[in-house]
Protein backbone atom coordinates (compact mmCIF):
# COMPACT_ATOMS: atom_id res chain seq x y z
CA UNK A 1 0.00 0.00 0.00
CA UNK A 2 1.42 3.43 -0.94
CA UNK A 3 1.23 6.52 1.21
CA UNK A 4 -1.05 9.36 0.10
CA UNK A 5 0.89 11.93 2.14
CA UNK A 6 3.41 13.81 0.02
CA UNK A 7 6.85 14.15 1.52
CA UNK A 8 8.50 17.55 1.42
CA UNK A 9 11.32 17.83 -1.10
CA UNK A 10 14.76 18.23 0.38
CA UNK A 11 16.16 21.71 0.05
CA UNK A 12 19.67 23.06 0.03
CA UNK A 13 20.99 26.54 0.66
CA UNK A 14 22.73 28.66 -1.94
CA UNK A 15 24.41 31.78 -0.63
CA UNK A 16 25.06 34.86 -2.74
CA UNK A 17 26.29 38.25 -1.67
CA UNK A 18 24.81 41.53 -2.89
CA UNK A 19 25.91 45.11 -2.44
CA UNK A 20 23.49 47.26 -0.44
CA UNK A 21 22.39 48.89 -3.68
CA UNK A 22 21.77 45.54 -5.39
CA UNK A 23 19.80 44.26 -2.41
CA UNK A 24 17.70 47.44 -2.33
CA UNK A 25 16.91 46.96 -6.04
CA UNK A 26 15.90 43.35 -5.41
CA UNK A 27 13.65 44.42 -2.51
CA UNK A 28 11.97 47.04 -4.72
CA UNK A 29 11.45 44.53 -7.53
CA UNK A 30 10.10 41.92 -5.11
CA UNK A 31 7.38 44.44 -4.15
CA UNK A 32 6.88 43.33 -0.56
CA UNK A 33 7.52 39.63 -1.14
CA UNK A 34 10.59 37.92 0.19
CA UNK A 35 13.75 38.26 -1.87
CA UNK A 36 14.26 34.47 -1.91
CA UNK A 37 10.94 33.66 -3.59
CA UNK A 38 11.41 36.58 -5.99
CA UNK A 39 14.85 35.32 -7.07
CA UNK A 40 13.59 31.74 -7.33
CA UNK A 41 10.64 32.81 -9.53
CA UNK A 42 12.85 35.02 -11.69
CA UNK A 43 15.59 32.47 -12.21
CA UNK A 44 13.44 29.35 -12.52
CA UNK A 45 10.57 31.16 -14.29
CA UNK A 46 7.93 29.40 -12.25
CA UNK A 47 5.80 30.29 -9.25
CA UNK A 48 7.77 29.77 -6.04
CA UNK A 49 6.16 27.73 -3.28
CA UNK A 50 5.36 29.61 -0.11
CA UNK A 51 7.77 28.48 2.55
CA UNK A 52 7.54 28.93 6.27
CA UNK A 53 10.06 31.42 7.62
CA UNK A 54 11.04 32.70 11.01
CA UNK A 55 10.23 36.29 10.15
CA UNK A 56 12.44 39.34 10.25
CA UNK A 57 11.94 40.25 13.89
CA UNK A 58 11.10 37.36 16.17
CA UNK A 59 8.88 38.49 19.02
CA UNK A 60 8.40 36.14 21.91
CA UNK A 61 5.41 37.84 23.52
CA UNK A 62 3.26 40.16 21.42
CA UNK A 63 0.76 40.54 24.24
CA UNK A 64 3.42 41.79 26.68
CA UNK A 65 4.76 44.29 24.18
CA UNK A 66 1.21 45.47 23.49
CA UNK A 67 0.58 45.95 27.22
CA UNK A 68 3.82 47.95 27.57
CA UNK A 69 2.87 50.18 24.66
CA UNK A 70 -0.62 50.67 26.08
CA UNK A 71 0.73 51.57 29.51
CA UNK A 72 3.21 53.98 27.99
CA UNK A 73 0.37 55.72 26.15
CA UNK A 74 -1.85 55.85 29.28
CA UNK A 75 0.82 57.40 31.50
CA UNK A 76 1.03 60.55 29.41
CA UNK A 77 4.68 60.58 30.40
CA UNK A 78 5.97 61.65 26.99
CA UNK A 79 3.69 64.68 26.60
CA UNK A 80 4.25 65.63 30.25
CA UNK A 81 8.01 65.62 29.78
CA UNK A 82 7.66 67.69 26.63
CA UNK A 83 5.42 70.21 28.44
CA UNK A 84 7.93 70.44 31.28
CA UNK A 85 10.83 70.99 28.88
CA UNK A 86 8.86 73.69 27.02
CA UNK A 87 7.91 75.36 30.31
CA UNK A 88 11.58 75.31 31.22
CA UNK A 89 12.57 76.89 27.91
CA UNK A 90 9.88 79.58 28.32
CA UNK A 91 11.05 80.41 31.85
CA UNK A 92 7.80 79.23 33.47
CA UNK A 93 9.61 76.45 35.29
CA UNK A 94 12.91 77.74 36.61
CA UNK A 95 15.42 74.93 36.19
CA UNK A 96 19.12 74.95 35.47
CA UNK A 97 20.65 73.87 32.14
CA UNK A 98 21.54 70.41 33.41
CA UNK A 99 17.96 69.65 34.50
CA UNK A 100 16.65 71.02 31.22
CA UNK A 101 18.97 68.70 29.31
CA UNK A 102 17.89 65.71 31.41
CA UNK A 103 14.20 66.45 30.72
CA UNK A 104 14.81 66.75 26.98
CA UNK A 105 16.79 63.50 26.98
CA UNK A 106 14.01 61.72 28.92
CA UNK A 107 11.40 62.93 26.44
CA UNK A 108 13.57 61.72 23.57
CA UNK A 109 14.06 58.33 25.26
CA UNK A 110 10.30 57.88 25.75
CA UNK A 111 9.68 58.70 22.08
CA UNK A 112 12.37 56.21 21.04
CA UNK A 113 10.89 53.47 23.25
CA UNK A 114 7.47 54.08 21.73
CA UNK A 115 8.85 53.98 18.19
CA UNK A 116 10.78 50.74 18.84
CA UNK A 117 7.72 49.08 20.36
CA UNK A 118 5.56 50.14 17.43
CA UNK A 119 8.11 48.71 14.99
CA UNK A 120 8.34 45.48 17.00
CA UNK A 121 4.57 45.11 16.83
CA UNK A 122 4.40 46.09 13.18
CA UNK A 123 2.10 49.01 13.98
CA UNK A 124 2.39 52.20 11.92
CA UNK A 125 2.57 55.42 13.91
CA UNK A 126 -0.19 57.96 13.26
Amino acid sequence: MTSIVKSKPKTSTFSIRFTEEERARLERRAMGRGIGPYIRETVLREKAETRQTRGKAPIKDYEAIGRILGLLAKTGLGPSLIEMSEATQNGCLPLDDETRAVLLEAAHDVKLIKTLLMVALGVKET
